[in-house]
């Protein structure tokens, strides 16, 4: 018998092809609690890029997410003198980055005013004489608005998966390192996928998941060599291993260094000083990874990115000498501070060399 010809169908035609390429995005949840049937009483992503003046928004603003965009709305809103409330369910805010980068940026965050609520998971949701109400963890917060970014769902309604063999989750649909789904002839890329929403990162799939589908499936992601950044003032821009990560590999060998904003003469100039650059290095003296949260991070992460995906060794950026004062300093003197630990540890050790050696001819002579 002959098998049934995969093929998609729009409007009343059947398009057939060797491959197929599902990059359809990801849509909010219709409701936030599975046993609720309570009214939509809040606002979406969707609803607030469809706003026509952001300004025109409440003056008290409730975002429910630890997501980039989560962090860059609460930001961008302060900045539009609105009063804004951050929940997150996690320990700290933005739980997959560097902790000491994390920790600076909450800290940035609420200097500016910005109330941050962590490990507060949402319960419920409630309207009370016009005004809206979040009870999360112990809080019950009031807010004018709440706005919801975190809760997204995989948009593959009505595209059949399951019934060609596609497996799929709340989280996103199911892929390997080829981008190929459970079906081999199907790739799948994008917020489809589930995990943060990121352009590049996006991008990076989409071409990946095309060359394997027009030719032979050879490419395999690898997400540690692409950069990511998150559009807060100042950047915070990463590639790499985080060093939690780095530790579990490579334990105490593994050599971290970091220098601060505050060093740069641009830094000094303009008088936006925080921030730092954080490496970790390899023993064999290879980047592992690479964490900036600094004024134009999302420019310099890429000298970095270059070095990781082409397995340089730090003595090349720290043999950069970068035009002085600007803020791409930063990232030659950071592996220029790893040059001087490597030496000062050399210098150590050749001193205990010497010790012993001198103890021996004590003992012998």
């Amino acid at each position: 018998c002959q098998h049934p010809q995969l093929a998609f169908s729009v409007a009343q035609r059947h398009l057939t092809a060797r491959a197929y390429l599902i990059a359809t995005g990801s849509v909010p949840v219709t409701s936030l609690f599975a046993t609720s049937s309570e009214e939509k009483t809040y606002l979406t992503l969707p609803d607030i890029w469809q706003q026509d003046n952001l300004e025109s928004l409440p003056n008290k603003l409730l975002i429910l997410g630890s997501n980039p965009a989560s962090v860059e709305l609460a930001q961008s809103f302060s900045r539009l003198s609105k009063k804004v409330i951050l929940v997150i369910e996690e320990q700290r805010l933005l739980p997959y980055e560097d902790q000491e980068i994390s920790f600076l940026l909450q800290a940035q965050l609420e200097a500016e005013g910005i109330e941050i609520f962590t490990q507060s998971p949402a319960v419920q949701f409630k309207c009370i004489d016009n005004q809206k109400w979040l009870q999360a963890g112990n809080y019950a917060l009031e807010a004018d608005e709440i706005i919801v970014t975190s809760r997204h769902v995989p948009n593959v309604a009505n595209l059949n998966l399951e019934e060609i063999g596609v497996r799929c989750s709340k989280r996103g649909i199911r892929v390997n390192r080829k981008l190929q789904t459970t079906n081999p002839r199907i790739y799948a890329c994008g917020d489809v996928l589930g995990g943060y929403s990121l352009k590049n990162i996006d991008c990076y799939e989409a071409s990946l998941a095309m060359r394997n589908a027009l030719f032979w499936p050879r490419y395999k992601v690898n997400y540690y060599q692409q950069p990511w950044v998150i559009f807060t003032e100042p950047n915070l821009a990463r590639v790499g291993l985080t060093e939690a990560q780095a530790r579990q590999h490579h334990g105490a060998k593994l050599i971290v260094v970091k220098e601060h904003i505050k060093n740069l003469f641009q830094a000094q100039i303009s008088g936006e000083t925080t921030g730092f650059c954080k490496l970790i290095v390899s023993p064999t003296e290879h980047l592992l990874g690479a964490h900036l949260i600094a004024p134009d991070a999302a420019e310099l992460i890429g000298s970095f990115a270059l070095a990781i995906q082409n397995k340089l060794k730090l003595t090349a950026i720290a043999n950069l000498f970068n035009p002085s004062p600007t803020w791409s300093e930063i990232v030659n003197r950071t592996a220029q501070k790893w040059q001087q630990q490597k030496s000062s540890n050399a210098k150590i050790r050749s001193d205990y060399r010497e010790k012993f050696l001198a103890i021996t001819r004590e003992w012998f002579f």
